[in-house]
Formats: structure tokens, C-alpha cells, sequence
């Protein structure tokens, strides 16, 4: 704990009181108010190497984020509801760079981020990522029964993302010192959001407006390509590559009637950010081999890492960087530090041509999907670098094949092709997600006709809590056509609570 104080007084400037009392309390959460910290007697009990394994926080950096809050919750108050993003997401951020400068490879559990890519897209109630249920400065507003559990993830982990993202932008290294003159500036008041980006501009320079439009008033994880090669040159070596941002999307359903007594349900994408405008400022790692030293561990021997900086600007960035030692793995954003998922096209080629199908089902282009598809079930690819066994390998080479059936199984009832549709859920067995392999059976059956059986097998997604915006459109559906009448009721008003066009279903039922 004073390990976190002194490193905190050295960032930020003194903390203000001669004293802290710092208690346990039997309870699930933690707290810093200013000169008392209050800690989960939960944090009493360390399991030592089993914390990675049960994806528990190493606890002094949790005792290190309440620490943080001496600083950020306390003298750096915040305006409204809107703005206690800073607090929270600050107090995560310093909290990790303690750990990363004072703990380093001595850190044991998880950080305060683990898997927060995972978290951030899980699905809502309506079928859409988490991340867009709102943006940083919704706050509180985000505990809502639509959006249940997303406000720690967005404020917590996306805003500490966010931050780290903003130092890197702004240079790493002088970024603790303008958090140190945002402190002295504040002296013990209250910033707004607005407050907090113009005392950074005003000490950097920096616009800010930008990078403020996308991460923190804006939602929607960008996607990025990237694929890359290593050239010999006169001089050393070359990294060249590019990298390719792709526009993240959401979607709205609607209830179709495609002939008289028939219904289907289709969904439109919905553009959640413009790439064109998107700007990112990426870490890059190079693996490479040094003749003058010993075989290493890393990519082919690889026995030194060269780390620096890209920036990403727009659809597609062009790089090249400059080695003088033979290159053998590059990695964008290896680390998970930037608010974006990565693909890495050399590697996964396989599962880079899925992802571009289903882009391409979104944006409406059927024939370049079933190509991308074709493509991609004819392409072989490195197994993951987290399995070594043969059996292992071979099943993640099963499931990839399948995720790919899947996906031709929506484009196949996207184009009314149902014979090639169910064949192609046949094909993927009980490798794929079964809400999602089901969901689809589901949608094949109301096509056809057959109410009943996709009433029985949508009705057991709503006890399970998997049905987003698609199934309950579809069981809104199947129980009106099977005259499960309390069910029609029941699902229909929760299809209009999360936006799902109804109209034709309803039009029908008069």
C-alpha cells in the first residue's frame, strides 16, 4: 500500500493529509474516500500462483487503484454523473501503471483489464455488443435493466483503455506530467469532461476533439487488418505492411411478411463509427534475430524485441519500419492495449477471410460473402499459438470449418436458398455456439412453416436468457402462428422494448 502512495506522490504531487486509515470490511467491494480506504476482506485472500488460474486480481493493484482515488475521486472531483468516468477510469489507469513500472513480471492474478475485449462485446439483451450500450460519459446511466452489467466494463476498463490510448497519443512519457498539472489545476474542486480535455489542450497543444468524438461522447470497437513482410535491404531489413480499419456495426431487425401467411425476420446493419475519420496510435513489437547472440524463445529463435508506435489514419495506413536485425514475428497491438480488435492476416488467414464475409453479409453483398466464404474453407492456416497437441489442433480446425457453415447458413436464408441453408447447419454438427446454430434452425423453421417446432426450441432460449433482438422477433412469430397467445403477448412487447420493427406481424394479427 505505501509502495502505491509513494509512487502516486511522485506522479501527482503530495497527497494532502498527514494521515490515512485504511480498514477491511466484509463486503464485496472496495472504496477510497479521502484519508479512508475501505477493502474487501476478500483481497485477505491471496491464492498465490492460483490467481492467474482463477482470474483473480492481484490485489495490490486493486489496493492500488482505491489508493489512487487520494488523487482522482478526491482532490480531481468530478462535475455530475457524466464525468465520473474520470475518476473511475483514471484511478484504473495509474493503477496499472504502478503495476507495470513497480510489480513488472512479479505481478500475480490478472490485471485490472484482463480480457476486457471479451467482456466489452459479450451481447445485450437485444443482440448488440455491450461496448454500444452508451458511451463513458452515459455514466451511471448505464445501469439500466436493458443494459444490465455494463457500466463497469465501459467506464472501468474501456476508460482506462481510453487513457492509455490518450498517453500514447500525446507521448508516454510526459503524460504523467500533465496529469500532475491537472491535479495542481483542479486543487481540490470538480472537473467536468469538457473541463478535463481543455486543461489537456491548453497544456499540450494537442486537439483533442477528435479523440474525444470517438472514444469517450462516442461507442463502436474499431476492427482492424493487418498483414505484413520482411524485405532484406541493403542496410538491415524493412517492415512493410498495412493496415486496414473496418467499420464496426450493429444491427435493427424487422418482422417481413415475404409472401401472404409466411413471415421471416431480417436485420439491417447500422454504421457505429466511420472509419475514415478514426485515428489510432498503435503499439507495434518486432521479433528478431541477432547473430551476435544466442538463440532465443521467441517467434523462430527470435532473441530481441524492438517495441514502438503506428498510427493508424483512416480505411487503410501504409507502414514500413526500418530493422537492423532480421525480423522474425510483428505483432499491432499484442498487448490488447488499444480500444480496437486486431487480426492478423498473415498468421489467420483463414479466419480473416470469415471475418470479411460477414462484413460482407452486412453490407449487403451476397456474392462476395459466398466467395470470402470459399475462400476461407479452402484456406489452411497456423494453429494457435496456445496449443501445442495434435488432437487440439485439429479440433480448432473443425470449429473454424463450422463457424464457416454457419455463417454460409445465415447468407443461404438470407437469399432464400432453405435446402442449402439446413445443409449447411448439418454440416456444422455441434462444434458452433448452439444459441446461435439454433437460432438459425429456428428462423429456417418459421420459414417453412413449421410453428410448432420453432416455438418449442426459441421458448427454451427465453429460460436460458440467450434470445437477442432475431429470436424474439421469431418467437414473437412462431407462438402467434402456433396459438401460444400469453407467449405472442410476452414476446411482442419485449421485441418492441428493444426496437425490433413489428409492424407486419402486428398488421397481420388484425
Amino acid at each position: 500500500m505505501s509502495d502505491s502512495l509513494q509512487y502516486y506522490e511522485q506522479q501527482f504531487g503530495p497527497y494532502p493529509l498527514d494521515e490515512m486509515t485504511v480498514v477491511t470490511a466484509n463486503r464485496g467491494f472496495s472504496q477510497g474516500m479521502l484519508g479512508f480506504v475501505s477493502l474487501s476482506d476478500a483481497l485477505l485472500n491471496d491464492l498465490g500462483m492460483w490467481n492467474r488460474f482463477f482470474r483473480v486480481e492481484d490485489r495490490r493493484v486493486v489496493i492500488a487503484h482505491e489508493i489512487a482515488h487520494q488523487w482522482w475521486g478526491n482532490q480531481v472531483g468530478w462535475t455530475s454523473y457524466r464525468d465520473q468516468w474520470i475518476s473511475e477510469a483514471m484511478a484504473t489507469y495509474v493503477a496499472l501503471c504502478f503495476a507495470h513500472e513497480r510489480l513488472g513480471d512479479k505481478l500475480v492474478g490478472v490485471d485490472l483489464n484482463e480480457g476486457w475485449q471479451r467482456t466489452l462485446t459479450t451481447a445485450l439483451p437485444d443482440g448488440r455488443p455491450l461496448e454500444s450500450a452508451g458511451p463513458l460519459v452515459l455514466g451511471t446511466r448505464l445501469l439500466s435493466s436493458k443494459t444490465e452489467g455494463a457500466y463497469q466494463p465501459i467506464v472501468y476498463e474501456k476508460g482506462s483503455v481510453i487513457l492509455d490510448m490518450l498517453a500514447r497519443s500525446l507521448g508516454e512519457e510526459n503524460f504523467p506530467k500533465v496529469l500532475r498539472q491537472v491535479v495542481k489545476a483542479s486543487n481540490g474542486g470538480t472537473l467536468s469532461t469538457e473541463d478535463f480535455l481543455s486543461l489537456i489542450e491548453r497544456i499540450t497543444g494537442a486537439d483533442l476533439q477528435p479523440f474525444a468524438g470517438q472514444f469517450i461522447y462516442g461507442t463502436g470497437l474499431p476492427k482492424v487488418v493487418y498483414n505484413y513482410r520482411f524485405d532484406k535491404q541493403k542496410e538491415g531489413w524493412v517492415v512493410k505492411g498495412e493496415a486496414r480499419q473496418q467499420m464496426p456495426n450493429r444491427y435493427r431487425y424487422k418482422v417481413v411478411q415475404p409472401s401472404p401467411g409466411h413471415f421471416d425476420v431480417t436485420r439491417e446493419a447500422v454504421q457505429q463509427l466511420d472509419v475514415r475519420r478514426s485515428t489510432l496510435v498503435v503499439p507495434a513489437e518486432i521479433e528478431v534475430f541477432d547473430p551476435g547472440k544466442a538463440k532465443g524463445k521467441g517467434r523462430d529463435g527470435a532473441n530481441a524485441t524492438i517495441r514502438g508506435n503506428i498510427q493508424l489514419k483512416g480505411e487503410s495506413s501504409p507502414f514500413e519500419i526500418a530493422v537492423k536485425a532480421e525480423p522474425r514475428g510483428f505483432w499491432l497491438n499484442r498487448r490488447a492495449k488499444v480500444f480496437g480488435l486486431f487480426f492478423d492476416e498473415n498468421r489467420y488467414p483463414k479466419s480473416v477471410l470469415f471475418f470479411q464475409a460477414m462484413n460482407a453479409i452486412a453490407a449487403g453483398k451476397p456474392q462476395e460473402a459466398a466467395m470470402l466464404f470459399d475462400r476461407a474453407s479452402a484456406t489452411e492456416e497456423a494453429p494457435p499459438d496456445d496449443l501445442i497437441y495434435y488432437a487440439n489442433i485439429q479440433e480448432a480446425r473443425r470449429l473454424m470449418n463450422a463457424q464457416i457453415d454457419l455463417g454460409r447458413a445465415r447468407l443461404f436464408l438470407d437469399q432464400g436458398k432453405d435446402d442449402q441453408a439446413e445443409a449447411a447447419l448439418d454440416r456444422t454438427g455441434r462444434l458452433v455456439d448452439e444459441s446461435e446454430a439454433n437460432l438459425l434452425r429456428s428462423r429456417l423453421a418459421v420459414r417453412r412453416g413449421s410453428y410448432d417446432k420453432a416455438f418449442r426450441q426459441l421458448n427454451k432460449g427465453v429460460a436460458g436468457g440467450d434470445l437477442g433482438g432475431e429470436g424474439i422477433a421469431l418467437l414473437a412469430v412462431a407462438a402467434r402462428a402456433s396459438g401460444h397467445t400469453d407467449e405472442y403477448e410476452k414476446a411482442l412487447k419485449k421485441a418492441r422494448e428493444i426496437g425490433v420493427d413489428v409492424a407486419a406481424l402486428t398488421a397481420a394479427a388484425q
